[in-house]
């Protein structure tokens, strides 16, 4: 049996229909009281549902189903994706049941499964069927859709998988995602669809900073060749040790079906499945993410990344906010707005064309060609290198077969958009010096680290302080393992359980 758990709970909001409309809106109004969470479970009114029709799953095709199989001891693992061949949801959802009976779940209570799942992990690979692109919600569904919840991600002209396209996976008991944040620190929103629940953990952004180099320390061949490698999303962890032996805070909870999940930006997240369900997930964004996006840092050693160029993300938004909506801004207009913001277009024009170049196989002799192209797109009030758009690429996205539903391997996760220049992860070795010399500089480090994001926290030095836990916030509630916790907070969107 469970001892007492470690873990923080994690808020639980009833809106009512009224409430329950526009998410961007419902977000604002509890940014300041769940941020120090990292993570929201909304349960949707009575009367609301993502379909009107019975789920029928059976004939979509899961393209590339993935074995995962891990490498690890003692609670830290590291994650290896074996490429499956395509099958039937049928043939998972047959292989998932037979997969659970293997492992004798029966009369096992979540808090018992939860534990032999940590206590598994090197026996019995799970399959995932992970990040197919479609969606199970019907189109005139208008609250809370995946497939157009109305988000500033609408900003970007172009398509993107998995940010502003959503997402399904088709899990099993065991199939795991590892610790992550989203692409660009982005929020994320899950819906279960049906099947057994999931498990998540969270940590807030707050204390992401020191999570980061607790995992650098736990995997340190892994942050020398990539000092973002938990973008990999190929680390697990095991709660325990990150809550207990690094005092870091760890939230908990167990979505059930019909349940909304919501992520925070840059906060990290992991969990797993109890059993064959099925899942829906997106992207988005608000006003409030941007100085996220901003600060965000890439894996430069990782193709099929999603970027966003957050210069031109911040001009389009400025633009909609003073001219009425997205639609009364043109390109040309982005791109002044660059000029005025200080912004060098030709170094930005050669970034976005050295990234076109990578993404559509360009290669040095095809350069001039499309240098010229692109010279020929610039604005008249803008330098003759500035293009009208960002250069882009539609790639053809063929279907598995199944209504609604697209490969992921023809439409890769990221697609052409404005985007960042990738910085070099490569670094001169540093000389030792004592022992004293580099606690000093790596304390500094850490706390410039750690203003970077949240300049506000500066006084608060229990936070950086070794062996010394942060007191628990006052939304955060006492530990209480997999349970969770109602808010009541002086809003209306909220209502008890």
């Amino acid at each position: 049996m469970n001892t007492k758990s470690p873990f923080g709970a994690v808020p639980v909001f009833r809106p009512t229909l009224e409430e329950f409309t526009d998410v961007s809106s419902f977000v604002a109004k509890i940014w300041t009281t769940c941020l120090p969470c990292g993570l929201v479970k909304i349960i949707p009114p009575a009367g609301w549902s993502p379909t009107t029709k019975p789920y029928d799953t059976d004939s979509i095709q899961i393209p590339t189903p993935i074995k995962q199989v891990l490498n690890g001891k003692q609670g830290k693992f590291e994650q290896m994706h074996v490429e499956q061949p395509p099958m039937f949801v049928r043939d998972f959802k047959e292989l998932a049941k037979k997969f659970e009976e293997e492992s004798r779940l029966e009369g096992l209570s979540i808090e018992d499964q939860e534990e032999k799942f940590w206590k598994s992990l090197n026996f019995q690979a799970p399959l995932y069927g992970a990040d197919m692109l479609g969606s199970l919600f019907d189109e005139d569904v208008k609250a809370w859709n995946p497939q157009n919840l109305g988000s500033l991600l609408n900003l970007i002209p172009q398509s993107m998988s998995g940010i502003n396209r959503p997402y399904l996976y088709f899990g099993m008991w065991k199939a795991m995602f590892g610790w992550h944040t989203e692409d660009m620190d982005l929020f994320s929103i899950n819906y279960l669809h049906f099947g057994k629940p999931k498990q998540w953990y969270a940590i807030p952004a707050i204390e992401s900073p020191r999570f980061e180099r607790a995992v650098c320390s736990l995997f340190p061949s892994n942050a020398m060749s990539c000092k973002m490698f938990l973008r990999h999303k190929t680390t697990i962890i095991k709660p325990h040790i990150i809550a207990k032996q690094h005092n870091i805070t760890v939230n908990s909870c167990v979505q059930e079906p019909g349940e909304f999940m919501i992520t925070f930006p840059y906060s990290y997240h992991a969990g797993f499945n109890y059993g064959f369900n099925c899942a829906e997930s997106v992207n988005f964004a608000t006003k409030e993410w941007i100085e996220y996006g901003k600060k965000s840092k890439p894996c430069t050693c990782t193709q099929g990344l999603a970027r966003i160029d957050m210069d031109l993300f911040e001009a389009r938004y400025q633009l909609s906010c003073e001219n009425e909506g997205k639609d009364n801004v043109t390109e040309e207009m982005v791109w002044d707005r660059l000029l005025a913001n200080g912004i060098d277009i030709e170094a930005k024009l050669n970034e976005l064309e050295r990234l076109f170049q990578e993404e559509n196989g360009l290669d040095q002799n095809d350069k001039n060609t499309e240098h010229k192209k692109h010279k020929k797109m610039a604005p008249k009030s803008a330098p003759k290198s500035a293009p009208k758009s960002a250069p882009k690429a539609t790639p053809k996205i063929p279907t598995t077969g199944a209504p609604k539903i697209e490969t992921a391997d023809s439409n890769p996760k990221i697609e052409t958009t404005a985007q960042a220049e990738l910085k070099s992860a490569t670094a001169k070795p540093k000389r030792r010096v004592s022992q004293a010399k580099t606690s000093t500089k790596r304390q500094k480090r850490e706390e410039s680290e750690d203003e970077e994001y949240f300049p506000e926290k500066k006084a608060k030095s229990q936070i950086r302080q070794k062996g010394v836990r942060s007191p628990p916030s006052k939304t955060q509630g006492p530990s209480c393992g997999n349970t969770t916790m109602t808010f009541k907070v002086n809003d209306p969107v909220v209502a008890s359980l």
